[in-house]
């Protein structure tokens, strides 16, 4: 690729110079960025960067620890963005491109922007990689769009500041520790879902989350997925996909005081409600059909089991 198309910055390319201009001070303040390093960001721009449409590519690392940006807008020539570009950078806010074509926002490239407050991530994009937003504790507002379908580990984790979140019906897995330790109040599942597995941990100690809808299209929750948070009802979208609640799954979920069990799910693993200590009953809709054992509940909880539509007390 010609090296006059890449944006190369910081690190290894510190003392690498052209002879075009590096910026183009506007009235605004911000500047056009065409070939630069992190150190040559001016004062005279603010830290206020437009991407030149002469770049396709942002370099791995390329902003990361650059405490003097503070805003970047990226046009539609830009297709791809290299891990970690932004991490750890002064970053208030990001424009896409309303034709942009970057289909994957890597691993790491937003981690610890702690000013950054809000992202809309384009239409083109298909995952979200791992760690791509964690840390980033101010960001109250992300828009995830209809083309994602893979949210990927660590991808929100512990972004204090998110207090709700929408999942299009496009995304099928949600990844490990996904959005562990954050803000969220609510989570919400678009109509027709096709999503398939909830990770390990995805939502543990999300202390705020007080309820959640499971999707009838879910087959896997994982080890821990909802453990320490705080919720206090859970319901499962009944269907005929079978479905696995696996280990301590909703372990220590203080808050939860009954949930329904329904024949769809056909295997409740050990501890996966235990430690509830508000979880004084748990009805079990088809008994010949879901399998679990003693671990799985605390001896504190009254397991309702129905088999043949009779309801035994166990």
């Amino acid at each position: 690729m010609n090296i006059k198309t890449r944006l190369l910055l910081c690190a290894v390319f510190v003392n690498t110079f052209f002879n075009d201009k590096y910026f183009q001070v506007k009235g605004d303040d911000s500047c056009v960025l065409s070939n630069t390093t992190c150190a040559d960001i001016p004062s005279t721009c603010n830290g206020n960067i437009i991407v030149s449409e002469t770049v396709t590519s942002i370099a791995s690392s390329a902003f990361s620890g650059c405490h003097n940006l503070k805003s970047i807008s990226i046009p539609s020539s830009v297709t791809t963005i290299g891990t970690f570009a932004f991490s750890s950078s002064g970053l208030e806010s990001v424009t896409f491109a309303d034709n942009s074509v970057i289909t994957n926002i890597g691993s790491g490239t937003f981690q610890g922007c702690a000013k950054l407050t809000s992202i809309i991530i384009p239409e083109s994009v298909t995952s979200i990689g791992p760690n791509a937003f964690e840390s980033c504790s101010h960001l109250t507002s992300v828009t995830i769009p209809s083309s994602v379908t893979a949210i990927g580990t660590d991808a929100f984790s512990m972004c204090g500041g998110l207090t709700s979140v929408e999942i299009p019906s496009s995304v099928e897995t949600i990844g490990n520790t996904a959005f562990q330790y954050s803000g969220l109040e609510s989570v919400t599942f678009a109509d027709n879902s096709v999503l398939k597995s909830i990770g390990s941990s995805a939502f543990i100690g999300c202390t705020k989350l007080t309820s959640i809808t499971i999707p009838s299209s879910v087959t896997t929750i994982g080890t821990s997925a909802f453990q320490s948070s705080g919720l206090e009802s859970v319901t499962f979208d009944n269907s005929s996909i079978k479905k696995t609640i696996g280990y301590y799954a909703f372990y220590m979920c203080n808050s939860l005081k009954d949930v329904t069990i329904p024949s769809s799910i056909t295997t409740i693993s050990p501890y996966a409600f235990s430690q509830c200590s508000s979880l004084n009953i748990a009805t079990i809709d088809d008994c010949s059909v879901t399998k679990w054992n003693s671990s799985s509940f605390d001896t504190h909880t009254e397991v309702d089991c129905v088999t043949g539509g009779v309801k035994t007390d166990l």
